[in-house]
């Protein structure tokens, strides 16, 4: 990493929850938000969105990887996080780094991240949106995961799935 880049932790603050994130900084006012995927956290799988942020704050951006609600280091319990908190949260990032003045704003999303980030920009002006392995239907998704998928969902208000504790309610809104 280059010696004038600073990374520095970031407290945001989203319907009153605490999100925890990352910022990549550099001297450009364009940056780059990067969304993890289910189960996920700001760092991801390997340390992808880390280096992956390097790169880009080294190629001159701006970056902010962020925790959604009830993942990694921010406020709440995941067994409690919506797709739509999600997009509530993305919101509010968003409307953050306008407050801090960024010019230009990209966002970067990774599987259910990307869907978080396709939908909260249907209705947000951004400059770019990138989908890293889009989750392009849910119920699909869903029953990828657990082949009595519909039988369980029918007969539980929750039911974990690696280590996850996931409820119903989460299911009926991503769907």
């Amino acid at each position: 990493m280059s010696g004038d880049l600073l990374e520095r932790p970031l407290v945001l603050t989203s319907r009153g929850a605490r999100l925890a994130g990352m910022l990549h900084e550099s001297k450009s006012r364009k940056l780059v938000v990067m969304c993890h995927g289910f189960m996920g956290n700001k760092i991801e799988n390997k340390r992808l969105f880390v280096d992956a942020a390097r790169v880009f704050a080294e190629s001159g951006f701006c970056v902010l990887r962020f925790d959604f609600y009830g993942s990694g280091d921010s406020q709440g319990d995941f067994a409690d996080s919506l797709i739509t908190t999600n997009i509530a949260n993305l919101s509010d990032v968003l409307n953050w780094a306008r407050n801090e003045g960024y010019e230009r704003i990209a966002v970067l999303g990774l599987s259910m991240g990307a869907a978080t980030a396709i939908l909260t920009c249907a209705d947000t002006q951004v400059d770019a949106l990138v989908a890293w392995s889009a989750v392009p239907d849910m119920k699909k998704l869903f029953t990828s995961y657990l082949e009595n998928f519909h039988e369980i969902v029918k007969k539980n208000d929750w039911f974990e799935y690696e280590g996850w504790q996931i409820k119903k309610e989460f299911w009926e809104d991503a769907a």
